[in-house]
């Protein structure tokens, strides 16, 4: 299932996982329960 799913998303997966992951901790950080839209583009920005 793990190389499916790689193939299928051009093996980038682990950069979804990294921003995820960034994400989320910046959500907790801001004593957010779920990440935000405003949050996710931010870490999302900081990987193009």
């Amino acid at each position: 299932m793990r190389s499916a799913l790689g193939e299928a998303t051009g093996g980038y997966v682990g950069l979804l996982d990294m921003i995820l992951r960034e994400a989320a901790i910046r959500a907790l950080k801001k004593r957010l329960s779920r990440i935000d839209l405003e949050t996710l583009k931010e870490v999302a920005r900081e990987y193009k």
